[in-house]
């Protein structure tokens, strides 16, 4: 996971998040700085699993980086969303191509990055589950902590009472 590690240490990566984390600094709820965007990988990266049960090692490479580049990178937008008004997951696509591009992915598997980025709000996804988007869909809505949240009577998410994975 080599190409992850360098997501991870990318400048780019831990600029958005410090940005992320600045403008979040008093939001009362769910935040999407590093603990979230980990939380959604595995995840994601468990529901993969689950899908297909028991996967040999040697063929999991290539989809583990992408699910776990979708999930880090799909929130990265936040601070633009914040400051200007874009859709988080429009400038979170946008600014998650060149980290891709740095990080040593080829084109086709930015695309499918990008889309799962791009769509990971949308439930439309769900249509074809299995796919890279459906995946990121889910493991972003499962990883809130609805249930134990302080905030949660003001909260005006509408799938706040997802089911626990578990």
């Amino acid at each position: 996971m080599e190409k992850i590690k360098k997501i991870i240490r990318h400048h780019d990566f831990i600029m958005h998040l410090s940005n992320i984390n600045r403008c979040e600094q008093t939001r009362e709820f769910c935040k999407h700085g590093i603990e979230h965007v980990l939380a959604v990988a595995r995840i994601a990266w468990t529901l993969v699993l689950e899908a297909q049960k028991v996967v040999p090692i040697a063929a999991v490479g290539g989809i583990k980086e992408k699910v776990y580049a979708a999930s880090l990178l799909h929130d990265i937008g936040r601070a633009v969303e914040y400051t200007t008004g874009e859709p988080h997951e429009v400038a979170s696509a946008r600014l998650a191509q060149p980290i891709l591009q740095a990080c040593g992915f080829n084109d086709v598997a930015i695309q499918e990055i990008i889309k799962a980025i791009v769509s990971h709000r949308d439930k439309k996804v769900l249509q074809n589950k299995d796919s890279l988007e459906a995946v990121v869909y889910q493991a972003d809505k499962l990883s809130r902590n609805c249930f134990i949240c302080s905030a949660q009577h003001m909260c005006h998410r509408k799938d706040k009472n997802v089911e626990l994975l578990c």
